[in-house]
């Protein structure tokens, strides 16, 4: 694997670099879904404060994110969106 000018080969170095890239994407769906979901509340006339906008695109837990974004499609409340975290 080439990364920049250095070539790594080793199991060890391959398997790192592995991991990082799980982890970027990972990260990255998380922010896409929190994009998501805030798009959702506004679309939805909800008013997200900065408090409630700073919890939403720190959350890495992506099936939490799935939860309120379900929620948020018929939610009444931001209390009923976000009940369980």
């Amino acid at each position: 694997m080439k990364t920049g000018k250095y070539e790594y080969g080793s199991d060890f170095a391959l398997h790192y670099i592995g991991l990082g890239r799980e982890e970027g994407r990972v990260e990255g769906r998380a922010q896409g879904e929190a994009q998501a979901l805030l798009r959702v509340l506004a679309r939805r006339g909800f008013a997200v404060d900065r408090a409630i906008e700073q919890r939403v695109l720190s959350c890495v837990d992506l099936e939490l994110l799935g939860r309120w974004i379900d929620r948020a499609v018929t939610a009444r409340t931001l209390e009923e969106v976000f009940a369980d975290g």
